[in-house]
């Protein structure tokens, strides 16, 4: 193990309650597993929390840290550890972390929807979740989900990802991508991108194994596979 702490940066409509499936994995890992609430009142906070969480740790151990992010977490993950270096961050997991241009966006119809909450969950949870995950975590998950800033939720809106253009090499930290092929949310050839754009260890699970956007952190199952590879990562990638 190189990094004793491991800071966990949750993504857009959840808290730090999002990791509790996966972190009794990560402990078996590592001494200190931090999972934070981000404050997501707007991008830039976002972006400045998350830097800050991660520099308050660092200084706390005495050495770098190693940062996990899921979904839009990721993103903070990879800015975070683009901007600190490897002085402070030991490497990043980036967990679905979206890239790029998007395939399709919402239409107006379905910004109003989502907007005024009027889609039932048990619509919405078959887009990030499958069997993997039992249906009482999903409906845990669900039930304490978060009403972001509106300036937040119209980066869901957007055709090309806000931080495409912020990355245009490798990171200067060990980092590793992890994605799934069945992921409804975050479609896999964007973190494929991802990876390459920033010379990424890249795992992604094959479409057969039908693992959703949540599935890769809330499942028992999935979470283990994906914590073991963190740790091969550790151990073996670097």
């Amino acid at each position: 193990m190189s990094a004793k702490t491991l800071v966990c940066l949750h993504g857009f409509g959840v808290r730090g309650y999002f990791w509790e499936i996966i972190v009794p994995h990560l402990q078996t890992h590592y001494q200190r597993v931090l999972t934070p609430d981000l404050q997501m009142d707007t991008l830039e906070t976002l972006l400045a929390n998350g830097r800050d969480i991660v520099e308050h740790a660092h200084g706390e151990e005495g050495a770098p840290v190693a940062v996990v992010g899921h979904s839009l977490g990721a993103v903070v993950g990879a800015l975070t550890a683009r901007d600190l270096g490897p002085g402070i961050v030991d490497r990043a997991v980036l967990i679905a972390p979206p890239f790029g241009e998007r395939a399709e966006v919402p239409g107006p119809l379905v910004r109003f929807l989502l907007a005024h909450k009027l889609i039932p969950d048990f619509v919405t949870r078959p887009r990030f979740f499958t069997k993997h995950t039992p249906l009482d975590i999903q409906k845990s998950i669900f039930s304490r989900a978060v009403d972001e800033s509106a300036e937040l939720q119209s980066l869901l809106f957007t055709e090309r990802r806000f931080h495409t253009d912020l990355f245009d090499g490798p990171l200067s930290v060990p980092s590793l991508i992890i994605a799934s092929d069945a992921d409804r949310i975050v479609p896999a050839r964007e973190s494929r991108a991802f990876a390459e754009r920033i010379n990424a260890s890249l795992t992604v699970y094959p479409r057969h194994r039908n693992i959703g956007h949540d599935d890769l952190t809330c499942s028992p199952t999935i979470a283990a596979e994906v914590s073991q590879r963190i740790m091969e990562f550790d151990h073996n990638d670097r």
